[in-house]
């Protein structure tokens, strides 16, 4: 994505999980387009990173350490946002963790609970804390990350696949009940992507080749942007063919 493809100059976007990897790629997209940056995330250290190559480009951005599982933290967060600028108009709800391998049988409950307060949870804390603040200001944009485990399966992975299933399903409840009040929600379900996690679930998609971090980070703007007016409620599937197979 070049710089400047979209017009976001003067508009707010959060990221939650944005201090590495995709989040990460789609916070500098982002400053790139002229938004003014908040990245939440409870790493410290990936968040400063990426506050550090925002401002290597002459971005805007700020960073508050949150854990998305933690409604308290969350409701803290969108607190200082709306203190700071009074309005959000795109959210990127990237949060995720994987887990530990196990079948449906042998999944341990409270591992299995770890991964829907973070996957889950935290996506619906985020989002209960971002409508209200892009109601005050006319709507906005919201884009969850799902990958190719919402619309599929996979094996030795319950928790995860039904936290992002969950996520689908959560995603199309908000369009249905806010898009008519300015705000539109949409999920984006990347495949092989450069991350470990991916890389030991799927084999190369039909366009032979791995997803890039910005190719992603393109789907979520344009999903934000005014091009993308009249689609919510949507699962796109920005995975080369994956779910195809």
């Amino acid at each position: 994505m070049s710089k400047g493809t979209y017009r976001f100059s003067g508009k707010v976007a959060v990221v939650a999980g944005g201090s590495s990897g995709t989040g990460r790629a789609t916070a500098i997209a982002f400053a790139q387009s002229g938004a003014h940056v908040v990245i939440l995330d409870r790493d410290a250290v990936g968040g400063a990173r990426t506050l550090e190559m925002i401002r290597r480009i002459d971005g805007l951005a700020d960073f508050i350490s949150c854990d998305v599982a933690d409604f308290a933290m969350v409701k803290t967060a969108f607190s200082q946002i709306e203190m700071a600028f009074g309005r959000l108009d795109y959210a990127f709800n990237n949060t995720l963790i994987d887990g530990v391998w196990s079948s449906p049988t042998s999944c341990a409950t409270e591992a299995f609970k770890d991964i829907i307060n973070t996957n889950l949870y935290g996506v619906l804390h985020c989002m209960k804390s971002e409508i209200p603040l892009m109601l005050k200001n006319g709507g906005g944009a919201i884009v969850n990350c799902v990958s190719a485990m919402g619309p599929v399966g996979a094996v030795g992975m319950p928790a995860y696949v039904a936290s992002k299933h969950a996520v689908m399903g959560l995603t199309k409840a908000v369009a249905a009940e806010f898009s008519g009040k300015g705000i539109r929600a949409n999920c984006i379900c990347p495949g092989s992507i450069d991350a470990p996690m991916l890389e030991s679930l799927l084999t190369a998609p039909p366009v032979n080749r791995i997803e890039r971090m910005e190719e992603i980070a393109e789907c979520v703007l344009w999903l934000c942007s005014d091009s993308a007016s009249f689609v919510s409620g949507h699962i796109m599937a920005d995975d080369g063919g994956v779910v195809a197979l």
